[in-house]
């Protein structure tokens, strides 16, 4: 087997992952309590379906550079909504002020 084909294993059992993750959202009605995290799941849904049925010698490099550019942001989006969620409770103890902070740190690392 070669790195193509493993790549494109890999590609597929992650799509269907995130397949799985959306449905369970949607099945289990989390998807208006958790609206960014639904927002995320069904970018990366979309995000591995249009790399993995793509082809790159022909693509425009504009498409790539805008799901790449959306990936973090989306990602610090859900972390704001999350910190925002907790915040209160966090604010009682320099723990969980540390937690926060540590976690944004991370995102902006990553």
């Amino acid at each position: 087997m070669g790195l193509e084909a493993l790549n494109h294993i890999l590609a597929i059992v992650g799509l269907a992952g995130h397949v799985y993750l959306a449905t369970m959202l949607i099945r289990r009605r989390l998807t208006a309590r958790l609206p960014f995290f639904t927002i995320l799941v069904v970018f990366y849904l979309l995000r591995s379906g249009i790399l993995l049925l793509i082809d790159f010698r022909t693509m425009t490099a504009w498409p790539y550079r805008i799901m790449i550019g959306l990936d973090p942001v989306l990602q610090c989006v859900l972390y704001a909504t999350i910190v925002a969620a907790c915040w209160p409770r966090a604010r009682e103890s320099n723990r969980g002020q540390t937690l926060a902070a540590s976690g944004l740190v991370a995102m902006a690392a990553g």
